[in-house]
């Protein structure tokens, strides 16, 4: 494996951009600038009403840090979500990831590696804490799962 500068930990956040008139902002919840969470209906009905195809741009803070460190020439060649299931990891997301430069990605789930199989923007992950004991820890890394 080649070595690189930085690896990046964090949600990979999908931003969607539209442009709109100042009037579609001021029916929206929350001030203009700032930021509002919405339930998945009333994102969806802010998608429809907007007039315009949103653009979407892969971020969250870790991703955002990488792909700036990208731009100043350092190697950043992998990104990681911190939690969820194998279901919260879209082919959108995933397509964005890519398209950012990344050569893998490890997922959020956990799971065994097999190299003629798992895909490397899937890569199955666990998480090992210092105070475990070695032998935990050795039987996790070598892709067992809990009874």
């Amino acid at each position: 494996m080649s070595r690189c500068d930085v690896l990046g930990i964090g949600a990979p956040i999908l931003d969607y951009s539209i442009q709109v008139e100042h009037s579609f902002l001021d029916a929206l919840p929350g001030p203009k600038g700032g930021m509002q969470l919405v339930d998945r209906q009333s994102f969806d009905h802010i998608l429809e009403t907007a007039g315009s195809n949103p653009q979407l741009i892969v971020g969250g803070s870790a991703c955002n840090a990488v792909k700036g460190l990208q731009k100043l020439g350092k190697e950043c060649k992998y990104i990681s979500w911190p939690h969820g299931t194998e279901k919260d990891i879209d082919n959108t997301s995933l397509e964005m990831i890519k398209e950012s430069g990344y050569k893998a990605c490890f997922s959020a789930f956990r799971g065994s590696i097999d190299p003629d199989k798992t895909n490397i923007f899937r890569v199955p992950r666990h998480q090992f804490e210092v105070e475990w004991p070695i032998l935990h820890t050795r039987y996790f890394a070598n892709g067992n799962l809990e009874i």
